[in-house]
């Protein structure tokens, strides 16, 4: 994949994800679920910045494909109600931006 592409494509990213932990965690009232699955998104891609900086492309790829599976795992209807839509928005930007 084009390197431009990977960065963009990590710098969207990156943008969603912060759209996701702001609307979660402005209804997040003792919602174990989503702050856990949030912890697990940020695992899945805290180094995307450090690749993009540092050019590492195929790492790139690999943290892409790690927040892909780590979001396939997830089941949204345990989150509270609020947040449901929050994470299915999210999934599907990220598939769509990794298609």
């Amino acid at each position: 994949m084009n390197q431009n592409v990977l960065h963009h494509i990590g710098y969207e990213i990156l943008q969603e994800t912060f759209v996701l932990i702001r609307n979660v965690f402005s209804y997040s009232n003792e919602d174990e679920y989503s702050v856990t699955y949030v912890r697990e998104v940020a695992d899945a891609l805290h180094n995307i910045p450090h690749s993009i900086q540092k050019q590492h492309d195929k790492f790139l790829e690999f943290e892409f494909k790690l927040l892909e599976e780590t979001l396939m795992q997830m089941d949204f209807g345990k989150v509270a109600t609020p947040n449901i839509p929050h994470f299915r928005m999210y999934a599907a930007r990220i598939q769509q931006l990794l298609q």
